[in-house]
C-alpha cells in the first residue's frame, strides 16, 4: 500500500467532511503514514467558500510547498510527468457507484471526489 495519499478538498463543509472522512478511513485501513490535504480549489472558488477544517482536530498536513501544489496541480507539466509513473495514481469519482480505493492506490495516491 501507500505512503502518501493527497485528498483535493472543495466546496462547502458538508462535502469537505465527507472528502476528509474518506481520505482518513483510507488512510487507517491501509496504513497510509502521510495524509496530505489539497486546499487550492479555495483559491478560485467563486461563490466565496474557504477551508473549515482547520476548525476541528484532524489529522493530515495541508499542502503549502509551491513546488508540491505544481506537482500535484491537474494538467500540469510536473503532473502529466508524474502521472506517467506506476508509483503515482489519480483517482477521481466519476459515478455514485460504490469503489474500493485500496484496490486502486498506488505508493503515492491522489484522490478527488465526494465519496
Amino acid at each position: 500500500m501507500g505512503l502518501f495519499l493527497e485528498v483535493k478538498i472543495s466546496d462547502g463543509l458538508g462535502n469537505q467532511m465527507f472528502q476528509y472522512a474518506a481520505a482518513r478511513s483510507l488512510c487507517i485501513k491501509n496504513k497510509i503514514t502521510y495524509l496530505l490535504l489539497n486546499i487550492e480549489s479555495f483559491n478560485t472558488n467563486s461563490v466565496g467558500r474557504t477551508f473549515k477544517l482547520n476548525h476541528f482536530k484532524i489529522k493530515g498536513n495541508i499542502i503549502e510547498n509551491s513546488f508540491f501544489k505544481k506537482l500535484l496541480r491537474q494538467n500540469s507539466k510536473y503532473n502529466n510527468f508524474i502521472s506517467k509513473l506506476s508509483v503515482y495514481k489519480y483517482i477521481s469519482e466519476e459515478t455514485l457507484t460504490l469503489r474500493n480505493l485500496s484496490s486502486e492506490a498506488a505508493f503515492f495516491t491522489s484522490i478527488k471526489g465526494y465519496w
